[in-house]
């Protein structure tokens, strides 16, 4: 009995970290039904082309988020997505994601890589959520599983991008909402200097529809398991004395 009781402590945390709840670091996909209708948004190319033709065209759309302490391992990013212009445009024909987290959106607007992360994660393990618009184009909500621990508590930027073909399958745009946040979201295309007017970044002046999610640290929860094991062992001892 007295190696169970020392047990407990590590066993109940162990518990609540494996079934600690996503926490939401950013949430920007527009929910009818949680705010209702007419949210006006459009989309906005964000793609790593495979052709070689277009390699220097990459573009992103990158909107900021913050994490703290507790936050910072992102397990989950969604984004509102569409597909439009030439060939079958199909998300069943994309290569894959491309999900760039940035220091500063000076360093995205010189190189859409991340410089923070950038990971490659393939189309078989994209999940395709509905359609998010009924204009005529396929489109949807993404959602990446990643497993990024940021650095430290702090503001980053992300960038989601369609690893895709515009030979053979069009184009891949990020949708940017009048959601009520902060209302700025870019796109950056650094390859093409003169495409925003001589500068390779605009201001959308418009949120990107992006979800982040994250796990809490491990610590946060095994405290609260310690704490939960030392108010049921004082409560067997009041009972039993």
């Amino acid at each position: 009995m007295k190696l169970f009781l020392s047990l407990l402590p590590a066993i109940l945390g162990w518990s609540l970290c494996a079934s600690a709840p996503a926490a939401v670091v950013l949430n920007q996909i527009y929910d009818p039904a949680i705010y209702g209708g007419g949210l006006s948004s459009d989309g906005h190319t964000s793609q790593r082309f495979t052709d070689a033709a277009y390699s220097v065209d990459d573009e992103a759309v990158v909107d900021d988020f913050t994490v703290t302490a507790a936050t910072r391992d992102l397990t989950s990013i969604s984004a509102a997505v569409i597909t439009f212009g030439g060939g079958a445009h199909s998300f069943a024909n994309v290569t894959g994601w491309e999900v760039a987290i940035y220091s500063t959106i000076q360093r995205a607007a010189a190189n859409v890589t991340g410089d923070v992360f950038d990971v490659f994660i393939p189309n078989s393990a994209a999940s395709y959520t509905g359609e998010f618009s009924n204009n005529g184009d396929e489109n949807s909500v993404v959602t990446l599983p990643v497993n990024l621990l940021l650095p430290a508590p702090g503001k980053y930027y992300l960038g989601v991008m369609g690893v895709n073909s515009i030979l053979t399958n069009g184009e891949i745009a990020v949708y940017a909402q009048g959601f009520p946040g902060n209302a700025d979201s870019y796109q950056l295309a650094p390859g093409m200097a003169g495409v925003f007017g001589g500068v390779p970044v605009r201001e959308l002046g418009r949120d990107a529809a992006y979800e982040i999610l994250a796990v809490p640290e491990p610590s946060v929860w095994a405290l609260l398991a310690v704490g939960g094991t030392g108010t049921v062992l004082l409560a067997r001892r009041r009972a039993m004395g």
